[in-house]
């Protein structure tokens, strides 16, 4: 979630950084899932991000995006 996975550096496009909270603030849940559906490239996004619809179902993707907003969350030791 940090974009900083094992081949981040050699994507042509950086990943996204799912856990900063102000960039996921940006994104509705309906276009994370559609990203994650149809490709970075439905969005205008990177198109190195390919499209699971064909093998994810759409309840599936529905928990990956629940997944990806608690990235940003903040968390309870912050919170403290």
């Amino acid at each position: 979630g940090d974009a900083d996975g094992f081949n981040a550096y050699n994507l042509r496009t950086p990943p996204t950084e799912h856990t900063d909270p102000i960039l996921m603030g940006t994104l509705s849940d309906t276009q994370i899932q559609r990203i994650v559906k149809e490709g970075g490239g439905a969005l205008g996004r990177s198109p190195q991000m390919p499209p699971w619809g064909g093998v994810l179902s759409d309840r599936e993707i529905g928990h990956i995006t629940a997944f990806i907003r608690t990235l940003a969350a903040p968390s309870e030791n912050a919170r403290k």
